[in-house]
């Protein structure tokens, strides 16, 4: 779920959605014979509400008017499917799917219900926490996407500087400040505001958080509502949580993943 976010600034980039755009979620989405399960029934969901409850069923519906093509495009965007750059060698790139690259890797067309899948980050989207962390940065200084680095300076035993890094600008994702405005808007309320998946986990006392929670499924929802506690199962059957945010809210310093 965390990269609802995306999708989410795709659909308001490319005008799919508005801030104001609402619609219906019944618990579930269908497309052919895909079905795609929500993890609550929202009821009436716009914009910011789908990001503060995560709302499967909003963004697989905007995913759906966008195609795999534009999604891919925009998480491009935002480094994902790519190395950040932090290691010299052996940094894990992650994948994300277009139509040719189903095309040219499996014989296969992209099919419609697995775009559902991708538009929450399911299906063959697989991204790494660097990523993650490099891209929400993005969103909280509002379009520059810096290279990750680990040392900051190395200098000789006597104090001599050998060598300095800086922050290197990757890329400049230029969108219109109302895009920026409703994500950001969405992703305070995720942490601050009642229903926000992040109230009881993500907030502080310290600074005002914004961000995303997410779920990596290791079964299906159906399968793990049947226990009471996610922690009661073994421990390679329970799911993986992710949050990943920045703060302060105004004037953002750091961003976190966990």
């Amino acid at each position: 779920s965390t990269f609802k976010t995306v999708v989410g600034i795709a659909a308001l980039a490319e005008k799919v959605a508005k801030r104001s755009t609402g619609m219906d979620c019944h618990g579930f989405i269908k497309t052919g014979n895909h079905k795609l399960n929500c993890w609550k029934t929202h009821g009436w969901t716009d914009f910011t509400k789908a990001l503060r409850e995560s709302c499967n069923v909003y963004f697989a519906t905007m995913g759906a008017q966008l195609g795999i093509d534009k999604i891919a495009h925009y998480a491009r965007l935002f480094g994902f499917g790519a190395p950040t750059g932090i290691l010299p060698v052996g940094e894990h790139k992650g994948l994300i799917p277009d139509s040719d690259w189903k095309e040219k890797t499996l014989k296969q067309e992209w099919m419609a219900g697995e775009t559902l899948s991708a538009a929450i980050g399911q299906g063959f989207v697989t991204i790494t926490p660097i990523q993650l962390v490099n891209a929400y940065a993005a969103i909280a200084n509002e379009g520059l996407r810096y290279r990750p680095f680990l040392i900051r300076r190395i200098e000789r035993p006597n104090g001599e500087l050998v060598k300095e890094f800086k922050p290197e600008v990757q890329a400049e994702i230029k969108l219109p400040p109302e895009v920026w405005k409703a994500v950001k808007e969405g992703l305070f309320q995720v942490v601050n505001q009642p229903g926000g998946t992040a109230v009881v986990s993500g907030r502080s006392k310290i600074t005002i958080i914004s961000g995303k929670t997410g779920t990596a499924q290791v079964r299906g929802f159906s399968d793990i509502s049947k226990v009471k506690n996610c922690m009661a199962l073994p421990i390679n059957q329970r799911h993986h949580g992710w949050f990943v945010g920045y703060a302060p809210r105004e004037k953002p310093e750091i961003a976190v993943v966990a």
